[in-house]
């Protein structure tokens, strides 16, 4: 068995939370801010509880410079329970309306569309589904905004994912898919699934009608999702087109601070740790930014020099900094599974886990996440110019 220190782990999700946050829910276990009861049992109605609660939307509001005039909900469901809750809140009783907005960019953004159209199916609204990629020769493009035949004023919103976790493509800045709807004349709200790279870099909350991000991938364990919503969404006049389930109705967690029933109470203090050791150690989104794409580029690089070994499919612009996906691709340009395999074992004899690509798509990925360290990075880019240089001849 390797050495619990000696293994790095780069799962997508659930995916690395930092040591020094283990450590203190280790003890909370047991005696959760010296209460005497385990963070396990502890009641959500209590003082100390609630206090918490508190704390944990002050230190993302102080991190993310969310204003007021947003709601910030600790739901639980994962991201696929906000793929209903959007639909849900969002549509109205609005005869103006006839459309709601999928930008589609990969795996998840696709499964969100998916869930719109089976909850819209037996109403006379549209779930317009735009391809943000095309695919000439095997190369990707991405799309001109001209060509994105967007509904504008009869849309309820228009909803992209910024990072495709399963396909490793991200948005370059969190600001290019409202500018390219400001190009182009569409003002509705924008939905956004920031799961995968929330807290990694910048984001103006202002420009976004809703914003949410699970846990499980850059702030917390599984169980606990964020949406951070504008209010004033939640008190138009019409009144939602089909009936909201209490767990999943904005309105009742914004009035309830996200104690209309008990919440996932060990992971939301998870989550508060996490949301402190981001501000202690790298202080700004900002430089956490850079320190995501200093980690990205490492293996990048790593791909780029290895002569068509390591091939990754995405446009340089849309890769992302946290899901570095690949295949290993032979002398003939065909992909080999069999090598992947062996990459996987290989990394895994060297404490390096978590390596293989979705079940859906194959191949490699890395994810690398805030809690991942420059170190850890450095070993699987190590690892790739070795296992490159084995399989030369190949």
């Amino acid at each position: 068995m390797t050495p619990v220190r000696d293994v790095a782990y780069f799962g997508a999700g659930p995916a690395k939370i930092p040591e020094e946050v283990l450590r203190r829910t280790q003890d909370d276990i047991v005696n959760w801010r010296g209460t005497g009861v385990g963070i396990l049992e502890v009641s959500h109605r209590s003082t100390e509880y609630m206090a918490m609660m508190q704390e944990t939307e002050e230190r993302l509001r102080s991190m993310m410079d969310i204003p007021t005039e947003y709601a910030v909900l600790f739901m639980a469901g994962g991201g696929t329970a906000q793929f209903a809750a959007v639909v849900l809140n969002l549509v109205r009783q609005d005869p103006a309306k006839r459309q709601v907005d999928y930008l589609i960019s990969g795996s998840w953004s696709s499964k969100a569309a998916q869930e719109a159209e089976r909850l819209l199916a037996h109403t006379d609204l549209q779930v317009n589904q735009i391809q943000l990629f095309n695919k000439t020769k095997g190369e990707m493009a991405f799309t001109c905004p001209s060509e994105w035949n967007l509904s504008r004023e009869t849309t309820s919103y228009v909803y992209y994912c910024d990072n495709e976790t399963i396909d490793g493509i991200e948005m370059p800045s969190s600001d290019y898919i409202p500018d390219m709807l400001d190009a182009c004349g569409c003002n509705a709200p924008i939905v956004v699934d920031m799961s995968s790279n929330f807290l990694s870099r910048p984001v103006n909350v202002r420009r976004f009608g809703v914003i949410f991000a699970t846990a499980q991938k850059n702030f917390g364990p599984a169980g606990v999702t964020v949406a951070i919503v504008r209010r004033n969404l939640l008190t138009v006049a019409a009144p939602p087109l089909l009936p909201i389930p209490t767990t999943l109705d904005y309105c009742i967690f914004d009035k309830s601070h996200s104690l209309h029933n008990t919440p996932p109470c060990s992971a939301i203090s998870v989550c508060n740790y996490v949301f402190e050791w981001l501000g202690t150690r790298f202080g700004t989104l900002v430089h956490i930014e850079q320190l995501a794409q200093h980690k990205a580029s490492q293996l990048y690089h790593c791909i780029s020099e290895s002569d068509g070994f390591y091939r990754s499919p995405i446009p340089p612009n849309f890769q992302s900094s946290m899901n570095v996906v690949f295949r290993i691709v032979k002398a003939d340009g065909q992909v080999a599974p069999e090598l992947e395999d062996e990459f996987v074992r290989d990394a895994e004899g060297r404490g390096l886990t978590g390596l293989r690509g979705h079940r859906s798509v194959g191949g490699i990925r890395v994810s690398l996440y805030n809690a991942v360290r420059t170190e850890e990075v450095m070993r699987v880019a190590a690892f790739m110019r070795s296992f490159a240089e084995k399989h030369a001849d190949i």
